[in-house]
């Protein structure tokens, strides 16, 4: 037999960096395999190169955010927190900001910088990196795994599947990870865009590209049942519509879906209906575009959506009848788009779907199914909300694979 590790890592992003950090803090002998030609190609993408790379919110607060996925990360979260992450990079010389929103960024918003140092960390530990290598065939006899590559054959008593998702297929992220697993015996939820744009059917709001709306009411209705309701920031985009809160809810829309968007600062139409009775015996001389725009709505919105009930937009407010006046009302606060798809892989920023978490030890990221077996980061049916959280669940539970591994009294690495 060849050389005997004792972690062979298939995936160089922050999950199997980190894990391999960990893990090597007490001698283990790591190896990490990264089929492409250099490691963290995904991270350095993070936040359009900026990296967001946490969140600043109470840690108790953390597990809310990872939609039906709420039991299974918060061990892994509290062994690893936010702020165990941002001390951990302080104590390498990289400090933290945190913005209004809560999102934290290294203080030069440079991924590469944060990289630089989890590679720094690998080399210290002796950690060996191959680039440019593929995995053919995994197997496992007895206590050992034989992994079976393009440049040979290796052994390890434990392995790390961290191959990421099936987002950004361009960085590597081709969904590998989800065979070898199934191969291990693992079920594999099937893999779905997450943190995606979404197109809209008949879309009328072309011409509103890069309009903007904070904290409005989002519901997805299926069925004529909403199934979904949430509140956050909105982006209109050329062909549908994104943001923080599509984003986020993107896990849970599907084609078909009707996505329905409170414009307003009302809670419904009605009460909507009765301010603008009320202004309008004030305001009655204004021609209803411009009256509209009192609501703080953009003009380029409210042209278009009188376009669509055909009302003109220089009608006198005090000449709008009852029926028309419930129609703008209605559309403004209830606005109906029709879900053609969602963004592809291309544009989604992460993953749902992976490794089945009911066959993981949520303790120890260690499968059930096959012992010395452990997985971390997108390559899991995890997928957290925007603003730092899939990679923060990528660090933590790198975390914990490498201390199940390589159990140490001395604490965090």
């Amino acid at each position: 037999m060849n050389e005997l590790y004792d972690l062979i890592i298939i995936g160089g992003g922050p999950a199997g960096l980190f894990a391999a950090i960990t893990a090597s803090s007490s001698h283990k002998k790591t190896l990490i395999f990264e089929k492409n030609d250099r490691a963290g190609k995904k991270f350095l993408m993070s936040g359009s190169g900026r990296c967001n790379i946490t969140n600043a919110i109470d840690i108790d607060l953390f597990p809310q955010k990872y939609g039906e996925q709420q039991r299974f990360v918060k061990p892994v979260l509290s062994a690893f927190t936010n702020s165990d992450l941002i001390n951990w990079f302080k104590s390498r010389g990289i400090i933290m900001k945190v913005l209004h929103d809560n999102k934290v960024f290294p203080g030069n918003e440079s991924s590469k910088e944060l990289l630089d140092v989890l590679l720094a960390e690998c080399k210290k530990a002796s950690v060996i990196i191959q680039y440019g290598e593929i995995i053919n065939k995994i197997t496992k006899t007895d206590d050992i795994f034989t992994i079976t590559a393009q440049s040979g054959t290796y052994y390890t008593k434990n392995l790390l599947i961290s191959t990421g998702g099936a987002s950004y297929p361009s960085t590597g992220s081709t969904g590998d990870g989800y065979r070898f697993a199934k191969e291990l015996g693992h079920t594999i939820i099937p893999a779905k865009p997450a943190l995606t744009p979404v197109l809209i059917e008949n879309y009328q709001f072309s011409d509103c590209s890069g309009i903007s709306f904070e904290n409005i009411s989002v519901s997805i209705i299926r069925e004529n049942k909403t199934i979904y309701k949430t509140r956050g920031d909105l982006l209109f985009t050329h062909k549908g519509l994104s943001g923080p809160v599509i984003l986020d809810a993107s896990r849970f829309i599907e084609k078909g879906d009707t996505i329905t968007i409170n414009l307003t600062r009302f809670n419904d139409a009605i009460e909507f209906e009765k301010d603008i009775n009320t202004t309008s015996n004030i305001q009655g001389k204004k021609d209803i575009k411009n009256f509209l725009t009192l609501y703080e709505i953009p003009e380029k919105i409210i042209l278009n959506v009188l376009s669509m009930l055909s009302i003109p937009c220089n009608t006198k407010t005090a000449e709008l009848n009852k029926v028309c006046k419930k129609q703008i009302t209605q559309q403004l606060t209830v606005l109906p788009c029709k879900v053609a798809q969602k963004s592809g892989f291309n544009e989604a920023m992460a993953t749902s779907g992976g490794v089945n978490t009911s066959e993981i030890n949520r303790k120890t990221m260690e499968s059930k199914i096959v012992k010395g077996l452990y997985y971390a980061g997108e390559v899991v049916d995890v997928d957290g909300d925007t603003g730092g959280f899939n990679l923060q669940f990528a660090f933590s539970s790198g975390y914990t694979v490498g201390k199940a591994i390589s159990p140490s009294p001395t604490g965090l690495v």
